[in-house]
């Protein structure tokens, strides 16, 4: 009975072994997953696709045009704005040059009425003649009121009619969709000829030159990990690993994905980590299993 139970214990010794680390200077394997940052391009106007002139595995550059929508209408109703503006700088320009001269007329009935005014103190004008330029500079300074309240009736409306041709250009521009980053197109969602509403997603992309896995890690070995940790990423039929970088440590735990490790220990709580992984040169795929190699420089366990 002692030599089984011998046994057993040693058994069990070799199998954490294994399982945790390769006895090289405490290193450990995890098993995890690349993922990349989608970058999910939506329709900013709302209104037939009319054309995509990419397609799925393409690659985009920065500023590139991926799809556009159909702009004819709101064309048609920034021309109309223009014309409307046209016209209301016309009636505009035709108010200030009444103003000009109603202004003019004014300060000519005032100093006329200045000058009866002394005329009629020597005798040399009638009263009447004073009264009827009094009512002459009143109606003059009515007229001016009046046209200084149009001319800022149509300022305020050419105000409004430049923001609202401002308005419609801007979608006319966001019907034209442009790739924000460099790198590849994962998914084309959209044809031409479909009708697209405000929010609609019309492609995916990605910068493939950077990658992410992600591991998940229990919590008796979580204190020896931190980020900006180096490590390494060991990829199936390829024989050298390739360095990345923990950027991510999970605050909350959670039970082992059933895509992550064996039956037995998909009920262990544990703790996402993720990694950067550089990708010059093209090895990491999109959901590529892969293993992570963690070399801790102390183990306290």
């Amino acid at each position: 009975m002692k030599k089984w139970s011998r046994f057993y214990y040693a058994a069990i010794a070799v199998l954490l072994f294994v399982s945790c680390g390769d006895g090289d200077n405490g290193a450990y394997h995890y098993n995890g997953r690349i993922d990349v940052e989608l970058i999910r391009l939506a329709a900013e106007a709302a209104g037939t696709i009319d054309s995509v002139t990419v397609n799925e595995g393409d690659p985009v550059q920065k500023g590139q045009l991926l799809a556009r929508i159909v702009t004819e209408r709101l064309e048609a109703e920034l021309r109309r704005q223009e014309a409307q503006l046209g016209e209301v700088r016309a009636t505009r320009s035709s108010v200030v040059a009444q103003m000009r001269q109603a202004r003019s007329q004014r300060d000519l009935a005032r100093e006329t009425l200045k000058k009866t005014v002394t005329m009629l103190a020597q005798g040399a004008a009638t009263a009447q003649t004073r009264d009827e330029l009094e009512s002459r500079v009143d109606v003059l300074e009515a007229q001016l009121e009046v046209l200084q309240s149009n001319l800022e009736v149509l300022e305020a409306k050419e105000r409004q009619l430049k923001a609202a041709m401002d308005v419609t250009q801007i979608t006319i521009d966001d019907a034209s969709v442009t790739s924000p980053i460099g790198g590849i197109v994962i998914n084309r969602l959209v044809n031409p000829g479909e009708h697209a509403t405000l929010g609609t997603i019309l492609l995916e992309i990605a910068d493939l030159s950077e990658m992410e896995a992600t591991i998940y890690i229990p919590l008796t070995e979580l204190h020896a990990v931190t980020v900006g940790r180096e490590a390494r990423v060991l990829v199936d039929g390829v024989d050298r690993s390739f360095p990345a970088t923990v950027t991510w440590i999970s605050s909350e735990a959670e039970f082992t994905p059933k895509t992550i490790l064996t039956e037995e220990t998909r009920t262990s709580l544990v703790y996402a980590v993720k990694l950067r992984v550089p990708n010059p040169d093209g090895v990491f795929k999109i959901g590529m299993p892969v293993e992570v190699v963690l070399d801790y420089e102390k183990r306290t366990w």
